[in-house]
């Protein structure tokens, strides 16, 4: 699975935005408030389902559901109007390792004629999200085709392939195993990657935040089955290439939660010794390897690290990225405002900049990147006018 384009508009800095030519690995580049999260943000909004009830449904609550701690999502414009409703519309391409996985949906789209032989098969989602009261807000999937041939469309009441051949039931039941695989496939992972000082939890911590990191380690190391195979998989990526900082291991000392890492040379230290950037590189490991969504987003990948650590951090991400079934993840999205990161040539790159109307704006490639205002290049800083070394 994978995002091929993305148009947004009313959200945020994004009144009108269209990202084409996306890869398997994205870098969205451009000075900080340039609307680089954004773009992560509407992603991640496109196929989000919050907590549902008992008595909801996943589908249900995919093509009709509400959005909590919504506040000032809605495009402000130049005249200080806000836009009414935001729309989201992105394609995902399914390949055969996908449709493996969605057997259901591979045989009904095959049967209606509307699988694509050879060819990655296009799924269209368009959102609409409207605000109900402050802070909270609709979404609703005003249509969904498939191949560019229509899936479901919001006025057919839940009903999906309305028209074709086969049982009713049995085309139902394929659009919602498809929902299923779309719903909370993207995990955009935020800045907040430091950690502090944690009690012991009087509960297993079964997710992954920076307040929670340590006790969620614990857990996951007294874990039995495919949890501790997990931890093991963490545990092998922080101690081996690129990184070889050495094996962790949480431990619990006066009602505290610690993680110690045994280095290469036999040293024993605890991870606040080793620094911040090795807390984040931590988390993010973490985060990938426990998450089951197959699209990634990291906000400031550089964060507190070092111009060859991060690009060994990408380095390292990258083998994670792939079609085949063993690897990690599919496509990743990073954002970033570091030159080192900025030349790359593994990867696909976007230049992000406001425009006179403090509107975001989306170029594709190095050429636009170099071409920003206040762009670092070679140890200069660009400053209109002005040309300062960096020491």
């Amino acid at each position: 699975m994978k995002i091929l384009n993305v148009k947004i508009k009313g959200f945020r800095s994004l009144s009108n935005v269209t990202v084409n030519n996306i890869g398997p690995i994205n870098i969205f580049y451009g000075e900080n408030n340039a609307g680089k999260s954004n773009i992560l943000a509407a992603l991640e909004i496109l196929m989000k389902v919050e907590n549902v009830a008992q008595s909801e449904s996943i589908v249900g609550n995919f093509l009709n559901g509400e959005l909590s701690n919504f506040i000032d999502n809605f495009t402000i414009t130049k005249s200080g109007e806000k836009a009414n409703k935001i729309n989201i519309i992105g394609r995902v391409g399914l390949d055969d390792n996908d449709l493996k996985l969605i057997g259901n949906f591979e045989e009904i789209i095959k049967t209606l004629n509307i699988y694509e032989d050879g060819h990655t098969q296009r799924i269209e989602i368009h959102a609409e999200i409207q605000q109900t009261v402050p802070g909270r807000a609709l979404k609703t999937i005003k249509s969904i085709t498939v191949n560019r041939k229509q899936m479901y469309s919001s006025a057919q009441q839940g009903r999906f392939f309305t028209t074709g051949l086969g049982p009713s039931q049995k085309r139902q039941e394929a659009a919602e195993e498809l929902i299923h695989f779309l719903v909370n496939s993207i995990l955009i992972i935020r800045t907040n990657r430091f950690l502090g000082e944690e009690n012991v939890s009087e509960r297993s911590v079964l997710s992954i935040s920076s307040q929670e990191f340590k006790n969620w380690l614990l857990t996951m190391s007294r874990s039995r089955g495919e949890k501790f195979e997990i931890y093991n998989k963490i545990v092998d990526l922080f101690s081996n290439k690129p990184y070889e900082y050495g094996k962790i291991h949480p431990f619990v000392e006066d009602d505290k939660v610690g993680i110690v890492v045994y280095d290469n040379n036999g040293r024993e230290l605890i991870i606040e010794r080793l620094g911040t950037g090795i807390h984040q590189i931590l988390l993010l490991l973490s985060n990938i390897v426990y998450s089951k969504a197959k699209i990634i987003g990291i906000e400031e990948i550089e964060l507190n690290l070092s111009p060859s650590l991060q690009h060994r951090t990408v380095t390292m991400l990258k083998e994670l990225v792939g079609k085949s079934p063993e690897k990690q993840i599919n496509q990743l999205f990073l954002t970033s405002h570091s030159f080192h990161l900025s030349t790359r040539q593994d990867v696909v790159l976007f230049a992000v900049q406001l425009n006179e109307n403090r509107e975001t704006e989306v170029k594709w490639g190095a050429k636009a990147i170099a071409d920003l205002p206040g762009y670092f290049d070679h140890g200069l800083i660009k400053i209109p006018g002005k040309k300062i070394w960096r020491k």
